[in-house]
């Protein structure tokens, strides 16, 4: 819809009809929670990034750090430009700081700040 500014979703996969107008998006977030994590899961997941790249704010949340680690595997994936702020929030603490950097900015090549809280730990990092 043109007039939506910003958008709110929690679940799986699904298609957003028009997902090319999420490029004008002020404020995204996403509670990513897929069922069962398949390589389909990862397209979905990168097409959703490049979808929302230009909005202003994009925030990412989720259970478990693999949901946004794309594993090495999956190489069909290509990386998504023009994200330059991330706000990605994983609730469990698994991995550390410097593992979810190197594993996921791979794919965001232009990220300059990302704003990472793992647990209950907040760190903001710039590029």
């Amino acid at each position: 819809s043109p007039k939506l500014k910003s958008l709110e979703y929690k679940g799986g996969l699904t298609y957003f009809k028009g997902i090319g107008d999420l490029q004008e998006l002020e404020f995204v977030l996403l509670y990513l929670d897929p069922f069962k994590l398949r390589d389909y899961w990862y397209s979905w997941f990168r097409d959703i990034l490049e979808s929302c790249a230009l909005s202003k704010r994009l925030s990412l949340i989720c259970d478990i750090e693999e949901v946004v680690l794309i594993p090495v595997e999956v190489t069909n994936i290509l990386p998504v430009n023009d994200i330059k702020n991330l706000e990605l929030e994983i609730i469990s603490r698994h991995g550390t700081f410097q593992e979810v950097i190197d594993d996921f900015t791979w794919i965001l090549p232009d990220l300059k700040t990302l704003s990472l809280t793992l647990g209950s730990t907040t760190k903001f990092f710039e590029f």
